[in-house]
């Protein structure tokens, strides 16, 4: 999480002031830096205010994943989420560090008694998903679904229990990622269940 701007002292109130305004103005005008993007850095969100979490990674957007403006934040939230069972509260920029390629946001599901869930969609520059294939060939690829009329890989990992679709919009590459931690272990197919209906319930927003 960004750290908090803390106010700036001055020797006299009139100064004080005046430099806690500056300051906040420089921090609004990074958030919106850093949400918007910059024309080198390809499409932008045009609402500053319109991720559900603060970021002031100046690179979010960055040439390794304006491929579309598909924005996975914003795709889904609110009521839409807590159908498919995910808490609306935990989003996260899926983002750990500024400039990175994957571009997107983090959900929890609502605690169980079968384990952890969580789930991931984020945006990556990829030219197909036969090319995406053959870079991850080591995971274990199921046989292509369609939704809404388009195609739609789904893999598996061979080391977790972890699932996810891949969807193409543009330049880029939608990936929808699903795990399951923790005991008791669950069935992969159950896994495979829950990253298939979240891609069901955001495919319509995506670019094609």
């Amino acid at each position: 999480m960004p750290d908090l701007l803390a106010p700036v002292l001055g020797f006299v109130v009139l100064m004080s002031a005046a430099a806690c305004t500056s300051v906040n103005e420089q921090a609004a005008g990074s958030r919106q830096t850093a949400i918007q993007g910059t024309p080198s850095t390809g499409p932008q969100v045009p609402d500053a205010s319109s991720l559900p979490f603060d970021s002031f990674f100046t690179r979010r957007w960055n040439t390794g994943n304006d491929g579309t403006t598909y924005e996975p934040c914003l795709a889904i939230r609110g009521s839409a989420l807590e159908a498919l069972g995910i808490s609306a509260g935990t989003v996260s920029d899926a983002a750990g560090s500024d400039g990175q390629t994957a571009r997107g946001c983090y959900w929890e599901y609502h605690p169980t008694d079968e384990g952890l869930w969580a789930v991931s969609q984020t945006v990556g520059n990829s030219d197909n998903l036969v090319d995406y294939k053959d870079k991850y060939q080591d995971r274990y690829w199921l046989d292509d679904i369609r939704i809404d009329g388009r195609v739609v890989g789904i893999s598996q990992s061979k080391h977790l229990i972890e699932c996810l679709t891949y969807v193409q919009s543009g330049r880029a590459g939608v990936t929808t990622t699903v795990i399951h931690h923790r005991s008791p272990r669950t069935s992969i197919t159950e896994v495979c269940d829950r990253a298939i209906a979240f891609t069901e319930a955001t495919i319509t927003k995506m670019p094609r």
